[in-house]
């Protein structure tokens, strides 16, 4: 499957320009939440969730927050209980508020999570047990929902950087609902593991596709950096794409249609 992330419409007003895609020819989306449309006012939520359905495009996938809507940072893994708690009930509105994206809409799946943020060296236990506690209660919450919760690889000095700790968190989980989500661009910029993604491979179930040149998080388009995709996608035997990428427009769409047919 081919879709792309509401990445490059991210602004007050993205989610009025969110036909952009269908012009062009985009079906499916994966749906972040800086578009302007927040699950804080559930009137002002549905009005503005409006536009995205109008389309008819298939949201297949959300990104769970990194910020609430004023800015404020999402850290599942913070040593301060009470910032834990604040990351915890973001993702959770975000489940709730993504569902109802769905009414008219039922081919969402999954939820791509970061399990946390900035540490230091001497906090990368006690900020994993942290995550673990976390991801516990929204499991809890989400089995109503029934959604994937997707791991995703992080960049450097962020929890989940390293791929050994996300599958430290899985296991300790024991929930068939986690699974991971490749991101290729924060891949090339940290440690290659390429024994772990290996193992991980079977329980990766999205692919983030965006190039770099190994030192910036660029989000070029496949192609456009350093990337040896196919060594990469040799071991990753998911094929559910989502190009997250800064800029669309219609040359894009194309080269990125034809690139992933390649594969």
């Amino acid at each position: 499957m081919i879709c792309f992330s509401t990445l490059p419409l991210e602004g007050r007003d993205g989610y009025k320009r969110m036909d952009v895609f269908k012009k062009e020819g985009v079906e499916n989306i994966e749906f972040t939440w800086n578009t302007g449309i927040y699950p804080e006012d559930r009137e002002d939520f549905l009005k503005k969730s409006f536009f995205v359905l109008k389309t008819g495009l298939k949201i297949t996938s959300m990104h769970s927050p990194l910020r609430d809507y004023e800015g404020v940072e999402v850290d599942l893994s913070a040593l301060d209980e009470w910032d834990r708690k604040f990351g915890i009930r973001e993702v959770e509105k975000s489940i709730v508020a993504y569902s109802m994206l769905l009414k008219e809409n039922i081919c969402g799946e999954g939820i791509v999570v970061h399990c946390g943020r900035k540490f230091e060296k001497d906090e990368r236990k006690r900020k994993i047990e942290k995550s673990i506690e976390s991801l516990k209660e929204i499991l809890d919450f989400n089995e109503r929902f029934g959604f994937e919760i997707r791991l995703e690889n992080t960049l450097p000095g962020e929890l989940g950087c390293f791929l050994e700790d996300l599958c430290e968190i899985k296991e300790k989980l024991k929930s068939p609902k986690i699974k991971f989500c490749l991101d290729t661009g924060h891949y090339n910029i940290g440690k290659k593991q390429d024994d772990v993604l290996r193992e991980m491979s079977e329980h990766i179930t999205e692919i983030h596709l965006h190039d770099n040149w190994g030192d910036e998080d660029l989000h070029l388009p496949p192609g456009e950096g350093e990337i040896d995709f196919n060594n990469l996608l040799s071991i990753v035997k998911c094929r559910y794409f989502v190009f997250e990428l800064f800029d669309f427009n219609s040359n894009l769409f194309k080269r990125c249609v034809n690139w992933a047919e390649k594969f």
